[in-house]
């Protein structure tokens, strides 16, 4: 009886034992991926290297490393940190950056010029942005956990050279790529299809390259600088953007956003697929209008204030990890740079 009891207790101890580690896996798979910052006036640097600690994503930035920050994030996804360092460090435009070269030398180069090479450099940019116009419909879509997730299936009737696959890539995924601009070698094949993470670097591979993934964070500029330079939201920075970063043709939004798309319920996919269509009729109708009646339009789609809250609302999610004194301190920010703008 005493051997038989002590079996059914080991039996009952490794039962429970089973269990805990099955809850302690579940517990850390659930949190697997995520990012913890919390930093109380803290050097950027600090931030910046932490998240790099975390999730083996380096950032490549002009702002100022030492500027002490506040920033409280706990576990939350690569995205949602991301956006709060933006907030946190007021500066938006960050994007996954891929830099591709013949060498490691070739890299070095390009790495010691970001996150903005100067357009002598002899470095081609590629990039589409999604025009002002469809922002209204992205509110709907889930975002990507981690951007190094986008998928990429690169036709196989794309040319078998590196920049016009490259290019197909950056219209497929929100990224940029750097690359010499004097510099398409041949490809073996067109890649496979996949994650972009590993797509570029295969990319790379079949071209006899070298490929490198970062993150590149832009420092604001004045709003005179701003201007020459990146688009600003709202009609006239839309406007000027135009002639800088190509637009996605209307006929790849879909096509980029799709994977989001089909994350949603069914009974919601064919509606955001609609509404992205309908905003693409718009943008091509719009496209061949004069400047002074694609501003009238642009001005009133603006004034819709369920479109002014959907296209802020990915500024607003990070702007709502920061403090009241630091949203407060960020808007001042903004006056002082306003007023020296038209001072200048």
């Amino acid at each position: 009886m005493l051997r038989e009891l002590i079996v059914r207790v080991q039996l009952l101890w490794g039962s429970v034992g089973a269990l805990l580690l099955l809850w302690l896996g579940m517990w850390i798979s659930g949190w697997w991926g995520t990012v913890t910052l919390e930093f109380e006036n803290k050097p950027l640097g600090r931030v910046l290297d932490s998240f790099t600690v975390q999730t083996q994503l380096p950032i490549f930035t002009d702002l100022d490393r030492a500027r002490l920050v506040t920033i409280q994030v706990r576990r939350v996804t690569i995205t949602e940190a991301l956006d709060a360092i933006q907030a946190s460090a007021e500066s938006r435009g960050g994007r996954l950056t891929f830099l591709l070269a013949p060498d490691a030398a070739g890299l070095a180069r390009i790495r010691g010029l970001l996150p903005r090479p100067p357009q002598d450099s002899g470095i081609l940019k590629l990039e589409f942005w999604i025009p002002f116009p469809a922002m209204a419909s992205l509110k709907e879509l889930p975002e990507w956990g981690d951007p190094r997730d986008q998928t990429w299936q690169p036709p196989t009737s794309l040319p078998r050279q590196l920049v016009p696959v490259a290019e197909n890539a950056s219209q497929a995924a929100d990224i940029r790529i750097f690359l010499p601009t004097d510099w398409n070698p041949p490809l073996k094949k067109v890649p496979p299809n996949g994650k972009i993470s590993s797509a570029i670097p295969t990319l790379a591979k079949l071209a006899g390259a070298k490929a490198e993934m970062v993150y590149v964070l832009p420092a604001p500029r004045s709003e005179r600088d701003r201007g020459r330079e990146f688009p600003t939201v709202g009609m006239d920075g839309w406007e000027a953007g135009r002639s800088r970063t190509p637009s996605l043709p209307p006929e790849k939004w879909i096509e980029r956003l799709e994977p989001r798309i089909a994350s949603l319920p069914k009974e919601e996919q064919a509606t955001v697929r609609a509404s992205l269509q309908e905003s693409a009729r718009q943008f091509k109708e719009w496209d061949t209008l004069p400047p002074n009646q694609r501003q009238e339009k642009i001005q009133a789609l603006m004034q819709d204030p369920a479109n002014a809250e959907r296209m802020s609302d990915r500024f607003s999610r990070g702007m709502r990890r920061l403090s009241p004194e630091q949203r407060s301190q960020r808007y001042k920010g903004y006056v002082e740079r306003r007023a020296q703008a038209k001072s200048g």
